[in-house]
């Protein structure tokens, strides 16, 4: 079959150029091309090359429209590369090994994650909540981790003040592992009073995760905030990292109620 006759899945993506988490990256830095598209291309053709010689039999399979065959072309003679990290930091992509099970199987999956320490694996239950808990709220938070933790589960939260950091806190407290899925890059974790806590939390075999294109900023790590945090901060983002997480329950301490498309419960039930 020829390559502008392939259909999707044609194509094994896992071990293909495009496929890989540099490819991903870099064909998300083609104008119009999102997380969705981006898996889309991989699966539909095997190489930069491939996908230069036939960028329109290749948006039309991905149906993306709106992305410019011409734009995309280009950019497939010279794909960009993601920024160099420290060794510490890696770009874990959708077709990976250790990107996480369960967050591929929601809409619109993140294409690439940068990770920094592991990426969650197993049972997870994410705990989160208001950033001023009242301290009934915090014990609380102390007692359902120690739980969870017993029962072998891996804490998921934010690294946010208030409720986010009492469930870090906690699950380190008892010996367990946990990740913190931030609005920030994984170099530059935010807030900045939690930077010892993210660094505790990788060394406990836990990790950072973060959408963001980049893993940080060349600027002053306080602009770099500034500069990402609005669109990497939108409950949207933050939630689909949740819910990729193998979670049986989602934990809302102290009156948190803002996220509807989980099942909110509180710890105890079935």
């Amino acid at each position: 079959m020829a390559p502008s006759e392939q259909s999707l899945f044609d194509v094994d993506p896992s071990s293909s150029e495009l496929g890989s988490a540099p490819g991903l990256w870099a064909l998300m830095e083609v104008p119009g091309v999102g997380s969705t598209t981006a898996l889309k291309l991989a699966q539909a053709c095997s190489s930069w090359e491939q996908l230069a010689a036939n960028p329109e039999d290749a948006l039309i399979q991905a149906n993306a429209s709106r992305v410019d065959p011409h734009v995309l072309a280009t950019a497939a003679m010279n794909p960009g590369q993601p920024p160099t990290t420290s060794d510490e930091v890696r770009l874990v992509g959708y077709f990976d090994p250790d990107y996480p099970s369960r967050l591929q199987q929601i809409a619109s999956a993140p294409a690439v994650l940068w990770v920094r320490g592991t990426a969650p694996a197993g049972n997870a239950a994410a705990v989160v909540g208001t950033r001023h808990p009242t301290k009934a709220g915090v014990d609380r938070v102390h007692k359902v981790v120690s739980v969870l933790v017993s029962a072998g589960y891996g804490i998921v939260s934010g690294l946010a003040a208030g409720v986010d950091t009492a469930a870090h806190e906690a699950a380190l407290a008892e010996g367990g592992q946990t990740w913190a899925y931030l609005g920030s890059g994984v170099d530059y974790p935010t807030p900045p009073e939690n930077v010892d806590l993210a660094e505790r939390i990788v060394a406990a075999g836990g990790g950072l995760l973060s959408l963001g294109e980049q893993p940080h900023d060349e600027a002053d790590p306080g602009e770099a905030v500034q500069q990402r945090g609005p669109r990497l901060g939108r409950s949207q983002d933050s939630t689909k990292l949740y819910a990729g997480i193998n979670v049986r329950k989602v934990l809302t301490i102290d009156g948190f109620n803002n996220l509807p498309w989980f099942q909110l419960s509180s710890f105890g039930g079935r």
